[in-house]
């Protein structure tokens, strides 16, 4: 039990958002305290049956879907704030239009979405958020992080 706790608390510190960062302008609900995986939950919300900007082959592609005989058994994390209140990729629109899409456009919910189609709390087991699917290193300057 204490080596878990531990490992929880080191990988807590690696994933948690620096309130004050001057290189990534992460949205405020992000910010506002300095949370980590331990502490953000999820808000039990249905996954979208579709990604208004994003098809099924290019989320699979994105989010590094694997599978055993054509069977899906793994992906990245799929964080809930990767999406705007109307459905869209937030990265994937902000691509196509930087002016497309703001702090206040993103959904603000730290969960993420499992198999059972639900936003749900975080867990050690989640993987990071990338350049790839998280606007949050796109949005003020951080873009610069991301070429």
């Amino acid at each position: 039990a204490r080596v878990a706790r531990e490992t929880m608390k080191n990988i807590a510190a690696i994933t948690t958002i620096p309130p004050n960062s001057s290189r990534i302008k992460a949205p405020s609900f992000l910010v506002a305290h300095e949370q980590t995986i331990e502490t953000m939950s999820g808000c039990n919300r249905s996954r979208p049956s579709s990604i208004r900007n994003l098809s099924s082959s290019s989320l699979s592609s994105m989010y590094n879907l694997r599978r055993f005989l054509g069977i899906p058994v793994d992906m990245d994390s799929v964080y809930h704030h990767h999406f705007t209140h109307d459905g869209y990729h937030a990265a994937t629109l902000y691509r196509s239009n930087s002016s497309a899409v703001d702090d206040n456009d993103i959904v603000k919910c730290s969960g993420v979405f499992y198999a059972n189609s639900r936003c749900d709390s975080q867990r050690g087991s989640n993987t990071g958020c990338s350049c790839r699917n998280v606007i949050i290193l796109l949005l003020g300057g951080g873009a610069l992080l991301c070429k």
